[in-house]
């Protein structure tokens, strides 16, 4: 009986694990969505910007390559994140 209390024990201790492990997926997928969604609206912001200064439009070109890198970075995390909670 001893025995099977034991593995009763390290199986709640493995699941109870998996379940802090699944918390934090799911936590990480709310984050970098959250993260997706500020940076559409600062690009929205930054092409308001670019259109009100000549400053802003000289900068976009710039400001507009590191945001694409960024969001394929966010989106291919997204994805990466998806995949391992399914």
């Amino acid at each position: 009986m001893r025995t099977l209390e034991t593995l009763i024990r390290v199986q709640r201790r493995q699941l109870d694990q998996l379940r802090r492990e699944l918390v934090g997926l799911e936590q990480l997928a709310v984050d970098l969505r959250q993260q997706a969604a500020d940076l559409e609206r600062e690009v929205v912001q930054q092409q308001a910007l670019a259109r009100s200064t000549p400053e802003g439009a000289f900068a976009y070109p710039g400001y507009a390559r590191q945001v694409i890198a960024r969001r394929e970075k966010v989106a291919a995390s997204i994805v990466d994140v998806d995949a391992r909670l399914v």
